[in-house]
């Protein structure tokens, strides 16, 4: 099958095969997974765009024989034997249209999570640079959809995830991903309001359950897929892509998933997950009954409708470049230095405050903005009373948000006062003696006292998961890109692939203001240090 895209600067993609694959039969008996609070407010739609996440690899003369024969085999067998152990990715979300019964994740006997192979002829080396490209290459080798959810009696039933493999003949293998996302409709529903002069006390009042694309209807249950998978293959490097729904897990619980099947891939079999791995907690832990139903009221899962609760896709034609940038560990350390110095009582100064510091600042010099929001995840298992595993299944992570006039944030002093605001807003939020867990009203605090911001600056990704070390048997990604940052214009970070003490930023912005940020980016490092 072949599908040719409008644009002519594309070429076309090839759909080798699409697979459904499911556990090994009778090694998973039916089973459910109720949500929590953490996991229940990503059902908000404001929360509810898809992710996307490719990992390439270099795979010198491989051939399309080869890429069907082996790899293909391989990785569906792989990814079986991983869905026993990792039953939530095979199975659905199912939500029901009352607030006295709990949304949670399901798997049934002959749940599957969808595959496709398809071969790409795109330029390999091109993608897997750290120079500007075009957003609109990346959507070729990502599953753009997660599925379509379905209407069963008294519930509705959502799917989880996709994935994609795509062949670059005789260059590599690319596997996707996609989960969803929602700072893009966030961002947009902030922009109405400020819009509409409404603030804080009415913000809340004005998040009603409308399906992303507008309206809402009422509905008897509803469930959707969780995870969709696409397989690309290229001549020298193949990329592997996976879309999921954020409902699944967050970032520790994906890398989970995928160090799983990644080990399973290598070796043939379980047995060395088994012996080495961690198998995941599905326990749920994390048990607060009264904030369960404040956030389901949040959701307002009785309006949702089940034929237009569909994840939100990347469009074309667009703008959009994505570039890679990477702050090593001296450049870190000097950085933090230089911080130390300027900001003595700054209590919490760490490489991750001083990396989302510095590119927060050279996003806002790059873009005509008033105000600016940055927004990250802080991972809540060792933090709640008492700690839950690291292996914990599902969500379990928190927002730390702040907000500034994008014109305090330029320069070297704009630079020192994200560093600052960033570290007190961590630091207030590791600290708070009422602990991390907060109901729904308290999300927000007084952040929009001062008004709303015009732009949100969306942080995603952890350098605390390792995804280089993530080989199927090919030798480590040559690349790895998080696509969902496209859909608001955000960063991700990582570890580098060369070293996990430097990290690797990525950055999507239009083609005019990635050009102002990278003078900025290197121009600030030459000055500041």
């Amino acid at each position: 099958m072949n599908y040719n895209f409008e644009m002519a600067s594309l070429p076309i993609l090839t759909v080798l095969e699409q697979c459904q694959v499911s556990p090994p039969p009778a090694t998973v008996d039916g089973r459910s997974l109720p949500l929590t609070f953490f996991d229940i407010l990503f059902l908000h739609p404001i929360f509810n765009t898809p992710a996307h996440q490719v990992f390439f690899y270099d795979f010198q003369l491989i051939t399309k024989a080869h890429f069907i024969q082996t790899i293909l085999p391989n990785l569906n067998h792989s990814l079986s034997l991983t869905l026993q152990h990792f039953f939530p990715f095979a199975g659905k979300l199912v939500v029901f249209p009352t607030l006295t019964k709990k949304p949670e994740i399901r798997y049934v006997d002959g749940d599957s999570v969808p595959v496709t192979f398809a071969e790409c002829s795109l330029d390999f080396d091109d993608l897997t640079g750290n120079h500007p490209r075009g957003c609109e290459k990346f959507y070729h080798l990502i599953p753009l959809h997660l599925g379509e959810s379905v209407k069963v009696f008294d519930h509705v039933k959502i799917p989880l995830l996709s994935i994609q493999v795509t062949l670059f003949p005789n260059r590599g293998i690319s596997i996707g991903l996609t989960n969803r996302d929602g700072f893009r409709t966030f961002f947009k529903r902030w922009h109405h309001l400020t819009i509409k002069n409404i603030y804080k006390k009415n913000f809340e009042k004005s998040l009603l359950f409308q399906n992303i694309y507008g309206g809402t209807r009422q509905i008897d249950t509803m469930a959707s897929n969780l995870t969709v998978a696409r397989a690309t293959v290229c001549p020298s490097l193949a990329p592997s892509m996976l879309t999921n729904h954020h409902i699944l897990g967050d970032a520790r619980t994906r890398f989970c998933f995928l160090k799983a099947w990644t080990s399973i891939a290598r070796s043939g079999t379980d047995e060395s997950f088994l012996a080495n791995g961690t198998l995941p907690v599905y326990d749920r832990l994390v048990n607060y009954p009264k904030l369960d139903e404040s956030y389901l009221k949040f959701a307002n899962v009785e309006t949702v409708n089940h034929e237009e609760y569909r994840p939100k896709t990347l469009s074309r034609p667009t703008d959009k470049v994505r570039a890679t940038f990477v702050l090593t560990r001296t450049t870190i350390n000097r950085l933090k230095k230089q911080v130390s110095t300027d900001l003595p009582t700054l209590a919490y100064v760490s490489s991750f405050t001083v990396a989302c510091g510095y590119i927060w600042s050279c996003i806002a010099g790059s873009r005509n903005d008033e105000r600016e929001l940055l927004t990250f995840a802080v991972d809540c298992r060792a933090r709640l009373d008492p700690p839950i595993p690291a292996a914990y299944f599902g969500n379990c992570v928190r927002g730390c948000r702040m907000m500034e006039k994008a014109s305090l944030l330029t320069g070297k002093e704009g630079f020192m006062a994200a560093v600052k605001l960033i570290g007190e807003n961590l630091h207030k939020m590791l600290t708070d003696k009422d602990g991390i867990v907060k109901d729904v009203d308290q999300l927000f605090g007084d952040l929009f006292a001062n008004g709303m911001p015009t732009t949100v600056v969306a942080v995603a990704g952890t350098p605390k998961v390792e995804l280089y070390d993530l080989d199927f048997g090919w030798g480590k990604p040559r690349k790895h890109e998080l696509i969902s940052i496209d859909f608001s214009n955000s960063i991700s970070l990582s570890s580098c692939k060369e070293s996990n003490e430097d990290l690797e930023i990525g950055v999507v912005l239009s083609a005019i203001e990635m050009e102002a940020f990278i003078r900025m980016f290197h121009d600030g490092l030459e000055a500041y240090l």
